[in-house]
């Protein structure tokens, strides 16, 4: 980056470092440039705003506002801005208030008090001007604060613009620095300084991403930004620990609002949000303890809205190992035999980070395994050996009295064997339906043949394995077989199609007494009329086994070696936009001998 010096234009004229002119004329925007002038000719331009993006002048400056007001300090220019940082703070100032950047000689005495106190006033009416409630924006009381530093009054607004602004350890320096000339100057004021510095030192000695997090949601509070006009966000900091003072895992707190969000950080910290009306800012917001490692136990929160309320510490019970409950888990087949060398993973219902992993267990030759857990709700997945995976959730109850000697019943799981077996599929793609829905009382040849962009007969043999089907070889996932534990079921739909219009014809399925050789996918009218409509499935199987909202309908029942005939609307991509055909559709499906009944 080019760094560029210039000299005061009262102690070098109009003159840069290297002893070449600089003529200054004024652009648009407050944006000025130089030319370089040596000899009477021009030899080069430098644009502040163009060439002098976050250039820094090393020394320090005096940089004089046109309101009269001077600050001293390491200058750099960003965008249109110039940026005076003043110790550890910046001042950020526009272009068109500088008057004057000059190089700084050292003031004392009765100038630099004066100076000190324009500062100060004109920090004042910054302050008013924005109308902000919050004392923050320490850059110019630091300059102010440098220039006079016996200053009680100045020292006691530096400290304060210091914990707005969030640097409470920079407060404490500048606070203590003058305590004793704070405390006389300001006797009411300082101890609620001081509380509020020793609160902000507090909060930063939590985790760096808490205190980040912490200082966001603080500026978001009472600006109302991108909230409803009769609702308020309302927040509050608290710690989780046990009853030995460590901290709970994090995510182990669960907000029971649906408007309520509970943030998690290292060492147990947490910082609640929620909304509440306008009317209501003393609502409260109740939170559950998820672990089961802990005690079932429920928080109620208030938070503040014009600040992040410290809700405090909040303590939970940690159990030990005799709180632990054995339970055992029985896996069975479809007929209840055992199911010997079954494989269990366990977790809670509501895991939380940092708390137990995920649980292995696998079941002896009587379909038996137990795990010691502490209560509360879980949930239990197994897979075993030709098979469908299957799975529940179920409850573990805190033993109370003799309850704890008496075995509490096992968790059983029914798995169903799965189906394999071979699907034979042929469909043929056409552009319309019409000559075959239009005149269904005529059977002659018309109605076969092809119109313009139809396509021919395709056939393919595709495979169920272990329950699930495999769309490789048709064209989209318009046929869909699962196996659940009620059974097959099938559904013949384009999935792209569920919130588009099907223009071309209705779609329909039917079970015919043909043979799947001896149906003709030319002419279909005579099999919508005499063959049967398939079963429709109830809801909950139909979430089981088609977990999109497909909008043709539920899942139908599949029976083996029965033939299914029909049609269905299909989306056919293109370089363009997708256009939507009929497709017209056989199938059949034969189990494997080893899965037959």
């Amino acid at each position: 980056m080019s760094r560029v010096f210039l000299k005061s234009a009262a102690r070098a004229g109009r003159h840069g470092y290297d002893g070449r002119q600089l003529d200054p004329f004024p652009l648009n925007r407050g944006v000025t440039m130089f030319r370089f002038v040596q000899g009477g000719f021009v030899q080069g331009c430098l644009s502040l705003t163009a060439v002098l993006v976050a250039a820094e002048l090393r020394a320090e400056q005096l940089v004089t506002l046109h309101s009269g007001a001077e600050v001293v300090g390491e200058v750099a220019f960003e965008g249109d801005d110039l940026v005076v940082r003043v110790g550890g703070a910046a001042l950020r100032l526009p272009q068109a208030k500088v008057a004057r950047i000059a190089a700084h000689t050292a003031i004392e005495g009765p100038a630099a008090d004066n100076r000190a106190q324009r500062l100060l006033l004109e920090w004042f009416e910054g302050q008013a001007l924005k109308g902000d409630n919050e004392v923050t924006d320490p850059g110019v009381l630091a300059e102010a604060n440098r220039l006079a530093p016996e200053d009680a009054r100045i020292a006691y607004w530096y400290a304060k613009s210091l914990v707005g602004a969030g640097e409470g350890r920079l407060a404490r320096e500048a606070f203590m620095e003058h305590r004793a000339a704070i405390v006389d100057a300001y006797p009411a004021q300082s101890s609620e300084l001081q509380r509020r510095i020793a609160e902000r030192c507090a909060i930063e000695e939590r985790p760096t991403a808490f205190v980040k997090r912490y200082d966001q949601v603080r500026k978001q509070l009472g600006s109302g930004v991108g909230l409803p006009s009769d609702e308020t966000l309302l927040a509050a900091a608290f710690r989780l620990v046990d009853q030995k003072g460590d901290a709970v895992p994090v995510e182990s707190l669960a907000p029971l609002g649906s408007d309520s969000r509970v943030e998690p950080f290292a060492d147990g910290w947490f910082l609640c949000t929620y909304m509440a009306r306008n009317s209501s800012r003393d609502e409260t917001v109740k939170l559950r303890l998820t672990d089961p490692a802990y005690a079932s136990q429920e928080f109620e929160i208030q938070g503040g809205a014009t600040t992040v309320r410290d809700a405090g510490e909040l303590r939970a019970e940690k159990r030990g190992d005799k709180d632990l409950v054995k339970t055992r888990f029985a896996i069975r087949g479809a007929d209840g035999e055992p199911l010997a060398g079954a494989r269990l993973t366990l977790r809670p219902s509501q895991p939380a980070r940092g708390g137990p992993s995920l649980m292995q267990l696998t079941t002896s030759s009587s379909g038996v395994a137990t795990k010691e857990l502490f209560p509360g709700d879980y949930f239990v997945s197994a897979i075993a050996s030709d098979h469908l995976p299957d799975s529940q959730t179920f409850r573990v109850e805190a033993p109370s009295g003799g309850a704890a000697m008496r075995a509490p019943e096992p968790v059983e799981l029914r798995m169903v064997k799965a189906i394999n077996g071979a699907v034979r599929v042929a469909w043929r793609i056409v552009e319309t339906d019409s000559a075959d829905e239009s005149d269904k009382a005529d059977e002659s040849d018309k109605a076969d043949e092809d119109g313009e962009g139809d396509e021919a007969e395709q056939v393919a043999d595709l495979k169920l394995v272990n329950g699930q089907f495999s769309h490789m070889g048709l064209p989209g996932m318009w046929l869909n077989i699962r196996q659940s534990k009620e059974g097959l079921f099938f559904l013949a739909a384009d999935p792209r199609l569920i919130h588009r219009p099907t223009p071309g014809g209705e779609a329909w399925t039917r079970v015919v007494e043909e043979g799947f050789d001896e149906v003709d996918l030319g002419n279909l009218t005579k099999l919508k009329e005499t063959g049967d409509k398939p079963k429709r499935v109830a809801v909950e199987p139909a979430r089981v086994l088609m977990p999109m909202p497909y909008r043709m309908g539920s899942p139908m029942e599949l029976k083996p070696g029965s033939v299914y005939v029909g049609k269905t609307p299909l989306m056919i991509p293109g370089g363009g936009p997708p256009t939507i055909k009929m497709l017209r559709y056989k199938f059949v499906f034969e189990p494997a001998d080893d899965t037959k009944e």
